[in-house]
Protein backbone atom coordinates (compact mmCIF):
# COMPACT_ATOMS: atom_id res chain seq x y z
CA UNK A 1 0.00 0.00 0.00
CA UNK A 2 1.02 3.37 -0.03
CA UNK A 3 0.74 6.57 2.40
CA UNK A 4 -0.18 10.01 1.93
CA UNK A 5 -0.63 13.14 4.21
CA UNK A 6 -2.90 16.27 3.75
CA UNK A 7 -3.36 19.83 5.28
CA UNK A 8 -5.24 22.72 4.86
CA UNK A 9 -3.02 25.59 6.54
CA UNK A 10 -2.91 29.29 7.54
CA UNK A 11 0.11 29.48 5.50
CA UNK A 12 1.64 27.61 2.19
CA UNK A 13 1.90 24.37 3.17
CA UNK A 14 4.55 22.29 0.96
CA UNK A 15 7.35 22.05 3.19
CA UNK A 16 5.51 21.16 6.09
CA UNK A 17 3.73 18.19 4.00
CA UNK A 18 7.21 17.05 2.97
CA UNK A 19 8.45 16.99 6.41
CA UNK A 20 5.42 14.75 7.43
CA UNK A 21 5.55 12.57 4.56
CA UNK A 22 9.23 11.55 5.35
CA UNK A 23 8.54 10.44 8.77
CA UNK A 24 6.09 7.69 7.54
CA UNK A 25 7.47 7.18 3.67
CA UNK A 26 9.26 3.66 4.36
CA UNK A 27 6.05 2.01 6.28
CA UNK A 28 5.21 0.54 2.67
CA UNK A 29 5.80 3.06 -0.17
CA UNK A 30 8.74 5.15 -0.31
CA UNK A 31 9.43 4.90 -4.16
CA UNK A 32 7.45 7.53 -5.62
CA UNK A 33 6.69 10.97 -4.16
CA UNK A 34 4.24 13.93 -5.36
CA UNK A 35 2.27 16.91 -4.19
CA UNK A 36 -0.78 18.71 -4.94
CA UNK A 37 -2.12 22.05 -3.69
CA UNK A 38 -5.10 24.65 -4.93
CA UNK A 39 -4.07 28.27 -4.77
CA UNK A 40 -5.40 30.75 -6.92
CA UNK A 41 -7.80 28.37 -8.62
CA UNK A 42 -5.60 26.78 -9.92
CA UNK A 43 -4.21 22.88 -9.08
CA UNK A 44 -0.32 23.22 -8.73
CA UNK A 45 1.85 19.66 -8.29
CA UNK A 46 5.08 18.14 -8.90
CA UNK A 47 6.12 14.34 -8.50
CA UNK A 48 9.23 12.04 -9.52
CA UNK A 49 10.17 8.48 -9.05
CA UNK A 50 12.41 8.45 -5.78
CA UNK A 51 11.92 8.78 -2.00
CA UNK A 52 11.14 11.91 -0.56
CA UNK A 53 14.87 13.28 -0.13
CA UNK A 54 15.08 13.07 -4.39
CA UNK A 55 12.17 14.82 -4.62
CA UNK A 56 13.99 17.81 -2.44
CA UNK A 57 16.39 17.28 -4.67
CA UNK A 58 14.80 18.12 -7.75
CA UNK A 59 11.64 20.73 -6.57
CA UNK A 60 11.73 23.39 -3.91
CA UNK A 61 8.53 23.50 -1.91
CA UNK A 62 8.78 26.92 -1.77
CA UNK A 63 8.01 27.15 -5.40
CA UNK A 64 4.40 25.11 -4.74
CA UNK A 65 1.64 27.93 -3.57
CA UNK A 66 -1.41 27.16 -1.84
CA UNK A 67 -2.47 26.73 1.70
CA UNK A 68 -4.43 22.90 1.01
CA UNK A 69 -2.63 20.32 -0.26
CA UNK A 70 -2.16 16.45 -0.65
CA UNK A 71 1.69 14.68 -0.83
CA UNK A 72 1.78 11.10 -1.10
CA UNK A 73 4.69 8.10 -1.73
CA UNK A 74 4.23 5.14 -3.82
CA UNK A 75 5.12 1.76 -3.35
CA UNK A 76 7.44 -0.19 -5.55
CA UNK A 77 5.34 -0.19 -8.83
CA UNK A 78 6.80 0.66 -12.19
CA UNK A 79 6.93 3.45 -13.97
CA UNK A 80 8.61 6.88 -14.79
CA UNK A 81 7.89 10.22 -12.82
CA UNK A 82 4.20 10.40 -14.56
CA UNK A 83 3.17 6.81 -12.51
CA UNK A 84 3.71 8.77 -9.00
CA UNK A 85 0.58 10.32 -7.16
CA UNK A 86 -1.10 12.61 -7.26
CA UNK A 87 -3.11 11.84 -10.94
CA UNK A 88 -4.05 14.87 -12.07
CA UNK A 89 -7.67 14.53 -14.31
CA UNK A 90 -6.99 16.37 -18.11
CA UNK A 91 -8.88 18.82 -17.68
CA UNK A 92 -7.07 20.86 -15.05
CA UNK A 93 -9.56 20.84 -11.94
CA UNK A 94 -9.20 17.93 -9.79
CA UNK A 95 -6.16 16.43 -8.33
CA UNK A 96 -6.26 12.61 -6.67
CA UNK A 97 -4.03 10.85 -4.14
CA UNK A 98 -5.25 7.42 -2.91
CA UNK A 99 -3.63 3.74 -1.31
CA UNK A 100 -4.74 0.52 -0.98
CA UNK A 101 -5.75 -2.66 -3.43
CA UNK A 102 -8.08 -3.93 -5.32
CA UNK A 103 -7.70 -7.58 -3.52
CA UNK A 104 -11.80 -7.67 -2.74
CA UNK A 105 -13.12 -5.90 -6.54
CA UNK A 106 -9.89 -7.27 -9.01
CA UNK A 107 -13.33 -9.44 -10.77
CA UNK A 108 -14.27 -5.73 -11.58
CA UNK A 109 -11.36 -4.67 -13.81
CA UNK A 110 -13.74 -5.18 -16.96
CA UNK A 111 -16.05 -2.40 -15.57
CA UNK A 112 -12.99 -0.21 -14.70
CA UNK A 113 -11.48 -0.46 -18.34
CA UNK A 114 -15.10 0.56 -19.66
CA UNK A 115 -15.03 3.74 -17.35
CA UNK A 116 -11.61 4.68 -18.70
CA UNK A 117 -13.08 4.00 -22.64
CA UNK A 118 -15.97 6.50 -22.13
CA UNK A 119 -13.27 8.98 -20.30
CA UNK A 120 -11.06 8.12 -23.11
CA UNK A 121 -13.04 10.15 -25.63
CA UNK A 122 -10.84 13.68 -25.44
CA UNK A 123 -9.16 13.17 -22.71
CA UNK A 124 -5.64 12.62 -22.11
CA UNK A 125 -4.58 10.26 -19.33
CA UNK A 126 -1.11 12.00 -18.32
CA UNK A 127 -0.21 8.24 -16.18
CA UNK A 128 -0.57 6.96 -19.40
CA UNK A 129 2.70 4.29 -19.89
CA UNK A 130 3.73 1.10 -20.57
CA UNK A 131 4.96 -0.55 -16.81
CA UNK A 132 4.70 -3.49 -14.86
CA UNK A 133 1.27 -2.08 -12.73
CA UNK A 134 -0.15 -5.46 -12.77
CA UNK A 135 -3.72 -4.77 -13.25
CA UNK A 136 -2.83 -3.85 -16.98
CA UNK A 137 -5.41 -1.47 -17.74
CA UNK A 138 -5.28 -1.09 -21.52
CA UNK A 139 -8.04 1.32 -23.22
CA UNK A 140 -9.62 1.37 -26.74
CA UNK A 141 -7.54 4.37 -27.83
CA UNK A 142 -4.45 2.63 -26.87
CA UNK A 143 -3.84 4.56 -23.80
CA UNK A 144 -2.50 2.53 -20.39
CA UNK A 145 -3.25 4.58 -17.28
CA UNK A 146 -3.37 3.50 -13.88
CA UNK A 147 -6.78 3.00 -12.39
CA UNK A 148 -6.48 6.10 -9.89
CA UNK A 149 -5.91 8.42 -12.74
CA UNK A 150 -9.57 7.20 -14.55
CA UNK A 151 -10.87 7.95 -11.15
CA UNK A 152 -9.55 10.83 -11.10
CA UNK A 153 -10.99 11.82 -14.52
CA UNK A 154 -14.24 10.44 -13.56
CA UNK A 155 -14.40 12.66 -10.85
CA UNK A 156 -13.70 15.70 -12.68
CA UNK A 157 -16.21 14.61 -14.96
CA UNK A 158 -19.18 14.50 -12.75
CA UNK A 159 -17.45 17.97 -11.12
CA UNK A 160 -18.00 19.22 -14.44
CA UNK A 161 -21.47 18.38 -14.59
CA UNK A 162 -22.99 18.89 -11.28
CA UNK A 163 -20.33 21.34 -8.92
CA UNK A 164 -21.34 19.23 -6.21
CA UNK A 165 -17.72 18.04 -4.84
CA UNK A 166 -19.52 14.74 -2.18
CA UNK A 167 -22.36 13.98 -5.09
CA UNK A 168 -19.33 13.43 -7.19
CA UNK A 169 -17.15 11.45 -4.89
CA UNK A 170 -19.86 9.22 -4.14
CA UNK A 171 -20.88 8.16 -7.55
CA UNK A 172 -17.30 8.22 -8.79
CA UNK A 173 -16.27 5.82 -5.45
CA UNK A 174 -19.42 3.49 -5.66
CA UNK A 175 -18.95 2.87 -9.36
CA UNK A 176 -15.16 2.01 -8.92
CA UNK A 177 -15.21 -0.04 -5.92
CA UNK A 178 -11.36 -0.38 -4.62
CA UNK A 179 -10.41 -1.45 -1.02
CA UNK A 180 -8.95 2.18 -0.86
CA UNK A 181 -8.71 6.01 0.81
CA UNK A 182 -8.77 8.64 -1.89
CA UNK A 183 -8.09 12.00 -1.56
CA UNK A 184 -9.57 14.99 -3.69
CA UNK A 185 -8.59 18.54 -4.89
CA UNK A 186 -10.93 20.32 -6.52
CA UNK A 187 -9.37 23.55 -8.01
CA UNK A 188 -12.09 26.06 -7.34
CA UNK A 189 -12.58 24.79 -3.50
CA UNK A 190 -9.23 26.08 -1.69
CA UNK A 191 -9.74 25.14 1.91
CA UNK A 192 -11.12 22.20 1.54
CA UNK A 193 -10.14 18.31 0.70
CA UNK A 194 -12.60 15.90 -0.07
CA UNK A 195 -11.85 11.95 1.00
CA UNK A 196 -13.77 8.74 0.34
CA UNK A 197 -12.70 5.67 2.54
CA UNK A 198 -13.83 1.97 1.43
CA UNK A 199 -11.84 0.40 4.51
CA UNK A 200 -8.84 1.84 5.10
CA UNK A 201 -7.35 3.22 8.57
CA UNK A 202 -7.60 7.42 8.10
CA UNK A 203 -7.14 9.74 10.91
CA UNK A 204 -7.32 13.44 11.23
CA UNK A 205 -6.85 16.24 13.75
CA UNK A 206 -7.65 19.83 14.10
CA UNK A 207 -4.71 22.32 15.82
CA UNK A 208 -4.64 26.01 16.27
CA UNK A 209 -2.52 25.88 12.59
CA UNK A 210 -5.29 23.87 10.97
CA UNK A 211 -6.56 20.51 9.71
CA UNK A 212 -4.15 17.73 9.21
CA UNK A 213 -5.11 14.15 7.76
CA UNK A 214 -3.22 11.03 7.01
CA UNK A 215 -2.94 6.79 6.77
CA UNK A 216 -1.52 7.02 10.36
CA UNK A 217 -1.72 9.49 12.98
CA UNK A 218 2.26 8.70 13.34
CA UNK A 219 2.74 11.77 10.32
CA UNK A 220 0.10 13.96 12.35
CA UNK A 221 1.05 17.41 14.94
CA UNK A 222 0.96 15.75 18.60
CA UNK A 223 0.89 12.15 16.74
CA UNK A 224 -2.78 11.62 17.27
CA UNK A 225 -6.07 11.65 15.60
CA UNK A 226 -9.80 10.89 15.06
CA UNK A 227 -10.77 7.79 12.71
CA UNK A 228 -12.45 8.61 9.61
CA UNK A 229 -14.89 5.35 9.39
CA UNK A 230 -14.98 2.71 6.55
CA UNK A 231 -17.84 3.18 3.56
CA UNK A 232 -17.31 7.45 4.34
CA UNK A 233 -17.59 10.26 1.78
CA UNK A 234 -17.00 13.91 2.90
CA UNK A 235 -15.03 17.26 2.69
CA UNK A 236 -12.45 18.14 5.69
CA UNK A 237 -12.02 21.79 6.06
CA UNK A 238 -9.60 23.81 8.54
CA UNK A 239 -12.10 23.75 11.32
CA UNK A 240 -14.81 21.23 10.29
CA UNK A 241 -15.56 17.73 8.53
CA UNK A 242 -18.62 16.56 6.95
CA UNK A 243 -19.05 12.78 6.58
CA UNK A 244 -21.46 10.48 4.65
CA UNK A 245 -22.38 6.90 3.76
CA UNK A 246 -20.58 6.49 0.36
CA UNK A 247 -23.07 3.06 0.09
CA UNK A 248 -26.16 1.43 1.24
CA UNK A 249 -25.34 -1.51 -0.18
CA UNK A 250 -21.87 -2.28 0.72
CA UNK A 251 -21.42 -4.30 4.06
CA UNK A 252 -17.68 -4.48 5.70
CA UNK A 253 -16.91 -6.61 8.31
CA UNK A 254 -15.56 -4.34 11.50
CA UNK A 255 -14.27 -7.69 13.62
CA UNK A 256 -10.94 -6.41 14.85
CA UNK A 257 -9.60 -9.79 16.21
CA UNK A 258 -7.63 -10.17 19.65
CA UNK A 259 -4.14 -10.00 20.25
CA UNK A 260 -3.11 -8.25 17.14
CA UNK A 261 0.01 -6.59 19.15
CA UNK A 262 0.70 -9.56 20.60
CA UNK A 263 1.11 -11.37 17.30
CA UNK A 264 3.22 -8.26 15.93
CA UNK A 265 5.62 -8.55 18.89
CA UNK A 266 5.86 -12.51 19.02
CA UNK A 267 6.65 -12.06 15.13
CA UNK A 268 9.33 -9.61 15.45
CA UNK A 269 10.95 -11.71 18.62
CA UNK A 270 11.71 -14.27 15.89
CA UNK A 271 12.01 -12.42 12.61
CA UNK A 272 13.61 -8.69 13.27
CA UNK A 273 14.35 -5.95 10.37
CA UNK A 274 11.10 -7.03 9.10
CA UNK A 275 9.18 -5.04 6.64
CA UNK A 276 5.79 -3.92 7.55
CA UNK A 277 3.85 -5.03 5.07
CA UNK A 278 5.33 -8.49 5.86
CA UNK A 279 4.42 -7.87 9.13
CA UNK A 280 0.94 -7.65 8.20
CA UNK A 281 0.58 -10.44 5.53
CA UNK A 282 2.30 -12.72 8.17
CA UNK A 283 1.26 -11.75 11.88
CA UNK A 284 -2.12 -9.89 11.04
CA UNK A 285 -3.76 -10.83 7.76
CA UNK A 286 -4.12 -14.56 9.30
CA UNK A 287 -5.95 -13.53 12.54
CA UNK A 288 -8.87 -12.27 10.15
CA UNK A 289 -11.37 -14.26 8.97
CA UNK A 290 -10.71 -13.53 5.25
CA UNK A 291 -14.42 -12.99 4.56
CA UNK A 292 -15.34 -9.70 2.27
CA UNK A 293 -14.61 -6.24 3.14
CA UNK A 294 -12.97 -6.62 6.32
CA UNK A 295 -10.46 -3.82 9.04
CA UNK A 296 -6.92 -5.31 8.21
CA UNK A 297 -5.18 -2.11 7.31
CA UNK A 298 -6.87 -0.12 10.30
CA UNK A 299 -5.53 -3.45 12.49
CA UNK A 300 -2.55 -2.89 10.76
CA UNK A 301 -2.21 0.80 11.46
CA UNK A 302 -3.54 0.83 15.37
CA UNK A 303 -1.03 -2.08 16.10
CA UNK A 304 1.68 -0.15 14.38
CA UNK A 305 1.02 3.19 16.15
CA UNK A 306 0.22 1.83 19.54
CA UNK A 307 3.84 -0.32 19.88
CA UNK A 308 5.55 2.90 18.52
CA UNK A 309 3.86 5.20 20.40
CA UNK A 310 4.66 2.65 23.75
CA UNK A 311 8.35 2.08 22.80
CA UNK A 312 7.82 -1.56 21.84
CA UNK A 313 9.13 -1.90 18.41
CA UNK A 314 11.76 0.78 16.56
CA UNK A 315 12.64 1.19 12.76
CA UNK A 316 15.80 1.38 10.80
CA UNK A 317 15.71 3.32 8.13
CA UNK A 318 17.54 1.73 4.57
CA UNK A 319 17.74 2.93 1.14
CA UNK A 320 16.37 1.24 -1.69
CA UNK A 321 16.62 1.13 -5.29
CA UNK A 322 12.98 0.38 -7.25
CA UNK A 323 12.26 -1.43 -9.69
CA UNK A 324 12.64 1.56 -12.49
CA UNK A 325 15.78 2.15 -10.88
CA UNK A 326 14.93 5.09 -8.77
CA UNK A 327 16.19 5.94 -5.19
CA UNK A 328 14.02 4.52 -2.52
CA UNK A 329 13.60 4.14 1.10
CA UNK A 330 12.11 1.90 3.29
CA UNK A 331 11.57 0.87 7.10
CA UNK A 332 12.27 -2.33 8.81
CA UNK A 333 11.41 -2.94 12.07
CA UNK A 334 12.26 -4.36 15.59
CA UNK A 335 11.44 -5.23 18.70
CA UNK A 336 13.12 -2.46 20.75
CA UNK A 337 15.25 -3.16 23.91
CA UNK A 338 11.93 -1.98 26.20
CA UNK A 339 9.78 -4.43 24.65
CA UNK A 340 9.33 -6.48 27.42
CA UNK A 341 8.54 -9.73 25.65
Amino acid sequence: MCVWVGCIAKKPCASSLADALEKIEGIWAGYYTGIVTVDGGKLHHAKCAGCVSEWRRRFRASDIPGCSGLMHSRTNSGGGDNRAHPYMAAHGKVGVVGQGSLRCFEHLLGRYVEIGNTLADGRIFNSSEACCDKWNIHLKDGQTPSLSDIVSNAIEREYEKTGDPIGSMRKVGSEILEEAATMVLFHDRPGEIGFINMNQHMVYNFTDDGAFLSITSLALPGGYGAEIPGNTVGIITGDTIKMEALSETLTINPFLPKGICRAVMNYLKEKPRALWGTVCNEAIAPLFPNKGLEYQAVAAYRALEELRNNGCIRFDVEDSVGCSGQKGRIFKYSLSDHAGI
